[in-house]
């Protein structure tokens, strides 16, 4: 799924090099992780959409945000709901002064940002584009797995696009740091590290960041973003993480056979 999500994404992206402003599709996930087949008590959301657009001569500015809004309402949706509104704050604003009031509230602020750089610049002209989905990507009894895949371009030679991922506590809305999904951390550690070995072919025996990566101290590690699917654990370093914008995102899916004697939440 995240894999896909990237090649629709880069396609878009190098297509988009010959114009000014660039259009990327974000490809949406499930938001109830098919709970008529999980037989778990899973909440139910609607997705919705929050947009403005800003023409300006010949070109048009926009934003785009679609969040899982929940029909039920509780400590663990409202604490999702403040989460979503945080992130994409953070993520297409500038504004650190201000807490953000709602999704329409971020949408008017990227507009306004765009048609103040124009007051600064009279003769810049490339529009900017902030397309953001999020999604409740896994349900157990434990644990929601909330996700954000975004891209935005405000000028330069490229836009910047991440999947980010949100363990939250089924029962009381609190965020799940990665490294209490597991019993035994640097056991599922070595095994991604001979995945990735396998998948990006880096042989067993040389020093990890020899064939181009920049894992810091020059040792393996854990993405920060950890994503559980129907197929498994999805290990996701996003552009410049471990590896150039050139090498784009890496993906490593480890399936739930391999990765089950390792964890502690699912």
């Amino acid at each position: 799924m995240i894999k896909s999500l990237y090649f629709i994404l880069l396609a878009s992206f190098f297509i988009s090099c010959k114009k000014e402003n660039p259009t990327i599709n974000i490809k949406k996930t499930n938001t109830e992780f098919e709970a008529s087949k999980s037989n778990i008590d899973t909440l139910a959301f609607d997705i919705k959409k929050f947009e403005k657009y800003s023409v300006y001569k010949s070109d048009t500015t926009k934003i785009e945000i679609e969040i899982p809004v929940s029909k039920t309402k509780s400590v663990v949706t409202d604490s999702i709901n403040k989460l979503l509104l945080k992130k994409f704050h953070s993520i297409f604003t500038n504004d650190t002064l201000h807490e953000p009031k709602n999704f329409d509230a971020i949408c008017s602020t990227f507009i306004t940002e765009y048609n103040d750089y124009l007051k600064e610049d009279s003769e810049y002209s490339t529009a900017w584009e902030a397309i953001g989905h999020a999604s409740i990507n896994y349900q157990s009894p434990k644990l929601i797995n909330v996700t954000i895949s975004y891209y935005a371009f405000t000028g330069g030679a490229h836009g910047n696009d991440a999947s980010l991922s949100f363990l939250i506590d089924a029962k009381t809305g609190k965020q799940i740091k990665k490294e209490n999904l597991f019993s035994d951390l640097k056991g599922f550690t070595k095994l991604a590290e001979q995945k990735f070995r396998k998948q990006q072919e880096v042989p067993k025996n040389v020093n990890i960041n020899e064939t181009g990566y920049w894992f810091t101290d020059e040792k393996f590690h854990l993405p920060k973003n950890i994503f559980l699917t129907k197929k498994g654990i999805e290990l996701v370093y996003n552009q410049y993480e471990v590896a150039s914008y050139a090498e784009g995102p890496i993906v490593l899916l480890i399936p739930y056979k391999e990765a089950e004697k390792y964890l502690k939440i699912k």
